[in-house]
């Protein structure tokens, strides 16, 4: 019999869910998380940095893991990473991207009903306008069997974005977060939304009321997860 974390493969065990737990944000090159971080929470960091001439280099802050990055027309950069958060890091302090003309950190947790173990980046893409990505290759979000935390980042130039005018739909689980000009959406696929829900997603772009909204970039990765102690939803 094949065991996987202590379980025998094909036995049907009850995922944890997962939530956003806090976010919080950053005008300079080095930002912090929230204070109530724990030990195996997930952080996701959408960073962005914008010089008056020339782009800015990409950096992922150490101990990070980079899911998507791109160069913005000729003066923006925008990356997303991750990291499992470790004892400490409520005190931590972290250095991104840097930018002579702005600077734009959105840092948010994403704590599970047990700790993350593992996590890795896939299915990234980016658009440099309104728009939509292809609910092609979001439907590919539940394809492994791994629990997934799916990620946009927005960077929106002069503007800022109305929370509730960008996301996923339909809207279940759906957390539009953000800071300043770099505000992001996380929305979560656990073993409930693999069973029960339509995964065939798309990202839509709503226009709110008022001035319209400039989106320089939309970046977007899925962070695959593992809760330690269970097997992956499917082998």
């Amino acid at each position: 019999m094949l065991i996987q974390n202590g379980i025998a493969a094909g036995t049907f065990t009850q995922q944890p869910g997962m939530a956003l737990l806090a976010t919080e944000g950053s005008t300079s090159a080095t930002f912090g998380v929230p204070a109530t971080v724990l030990p195996g929470d997930l952080l996701v960091l959408f960073d962005v940095a914008s010089n008056a001439a020339g782009l800015p280099s990409p950096v992922v802050p150490t101990g990070w893991t980079n899911a998507a990055a791109t160069f913005v027309g000729t003066f923006n950069t925008t990356a997303l990473s991750f990291r499992i958060a470790q004892a400490g890091d409520e005190s931590a302090t972290f250095t991104g991207m840097t930018g002579g003309a702005a600077m734009f950190k959105t840092v948010s947790v994403v704590r599970g009903g047990a700790p993350f173990d593992e996590a890795v980046a896939a299915n990234n893409s980016f658009i440099t306008s309104q728009g939509s990505i292809a609910t092609s290759l979001l439907s590919q979000s539940n394809a492994s069997g791994w629990p997934t935390v799916q990620v946009a980042g927005y960077y929106t130039g002069a503007h800022t974005v109305s929370f509730g005018s960008y996301g996923f739909s339909p809207t279940e689980d759906n957390n539009v977060v953000g800071f300043g000009q770099a505000p992001m959406t996380l929305r979560y696929l656990d073993e409930e939304r693999f069973l029960y829900s339509d995964v065939a997603i798309s990202l839509t772009d709503a226009s709110p009321s008022g001035p319209s909204i400039v989106v320089n970039a939309l970046l977007y990765a899925d962070i695959k997860l593992r809760f330690a102690g269970y097997p992956r939803i499917a082998p």
